[in-house]
């Protein structure tokens, strides 16, 4: 087994674990349908709104698995409409983000950019 086919795998089992870094966001696509997915979610900056010059809003990066049931594959990733549902700070209030682009990939993950 190498490395890029086990990463898939830890990447889900390991980090994306709820009981080591991780913890349940909702991945919403334009349709309405929606699914609970873990993420590694980290919360410790603004950033600056490329439409609006000097607005700042809450930006967060968020690691999810790339994958169809239990994450979110890049082909069906629409970062005009699809958004995440989670607190912005840990045992907050829910709040929807937009998603605004895949920051990185690799088979076993997703990095996003979320606002």
């Amino acid at each position: 087994m190498s490395l890029k086919t086990q990463l898939p795998t830890d990447v889900m089992n390991v980090f994306l674990a709820t009981n080591a870094f991780a913890e349940a966001i909702s991945y919403i696509k334009a349709s309405g349908a929606s699914r609970s997915i873990n993420a590694i979610i980290e919360r410790d900056s603004y950033g600056v709104l490329r439409e609006m010059v000097g607005v700042e809003r809450p930006s967060f990066r968020v690691i999810v698995a790339n994958h169809a049931t239990s994450g979110i594959l890049p082909g069906e990733l629409n970062t005009a409409t699809d958004r995440l549902t989670f607190p912005d700070v840990e045992g907050g209030t829910v709040t929807t983000y937009k998603i605004d682009r895949i920051l990185d990939q690799d088979p076993g993950a997703l990095s996003l950019e979320v606002h």
